[in-house]
């Protein structure tokens, strides 16, 4: 079950971000992740976010949204762009954007390419489960042996882990558990290890023990393999900095 989708917004005019910013807020069903401002920004944002859908300009400075869509290549998250020079719109399509929203445009217009971005999730959902022979009921008891095994086990320090990697350790089938994640959690793999680690460095941040550790040595340690794109986590989950969560929710009586 899709739950709400994850944007990122790519524009280097602060205005026209906001606006897209302002219209996604509207809308229950979508999550902004963030704004960049060219494409290096969004590179380094998708890898730590993993984003579902992307908002993206097209003339930028050093490289371009149409280059970025090629970049981003096989398996990209969906591409909505948003522009204002219409002579772009064959070459868009042949590389299969989703729509294409000609600067300015209305709230209206936003909704109907959004719409158009939840069918395709949705069809590439089901279909993504359709020869599944995990029900509702295992999938749940899968996703639990799963939480069990990553607690006891704590995979999630393995910055590395892959899914691959952890069907083989449990001996599950890797399809099997990839369904019982995004469909219990509502998460990708990546996201729903990121829970586990974003756990642990709160942990370590509280106790005393750590305190000679930076913060950059704790989030590498709890298991992540970027320090920005833990911060940026942090930020959103915890709503400070992981600076501000150590001064103020440290325990003295942590040994």
């Amino acid at each position: 079950m899709i739950t709400k989708i994850k944007c990122i917004v790519v524009d280097d005019e602060e205005y026209a971000a906001d606006v897209v910013r302002n219209y996604i807020d509207r809308r229950d069903d979508l999550e902004l992740l963030a704004i960049c401002s060219n494409v290096f920004e969004l590179m380094e944002k998708n890898e730590s976010e993993q984003a579902d859908l992307i908002f993206l300009d097209i003339q930028m400075p050093q490289i371009d949204g149409m280059q970025a869509i090629k970049i981003l290549g096989e398996g990209k998250p969906k591409i909505i762009l948003t522009t204002a020079f219409q002579e772009y719109a064959v070459e868009a399509f042949d590389l299969n954007v989703v729509d294409y929203l000609l600067k300015p445009f209305s709230y209206e217009r936003f909704q109907k390419a959004v719409e158009k971005v939840k069918l395709l999730l949705s069809k590439v959902e089901i279909a993504k489960y359709a020869k599944s022979g995990l029900n509702q009921e295992e999938s749940l008891q899968v996703f639990v042996k799963v939480r069990a095994y990553i607690t006891e086990h704590k995979s999630f320090l393995n910055s590395e882990l892959r899914l691959d990697d952890l069907a083989k350790q449990m001996q599950i089938n890797r399809n099997h558990l990839s369904q019982a994640i995004n469909t219990q959690a509502h998460e990708t793999f990546w996201s729903f290890l990121n829970q586990f680690r974003l756990e642990e460095a709160k942990s370590r941040l509280r106790n005393p023990k750590y305190n000679h550790y930076t913060i950059e040595a704790i989030a590498l340690d709890s298991g992540f393999n970027s320090v920005s794109g833990f911060n940026t986590i942090f930020k959103k989950m915890v709503g400070i900095t992981p600076s501000e969560f150590r001064v103020t929710k440290a325990d003295p009586k942590t040994s």
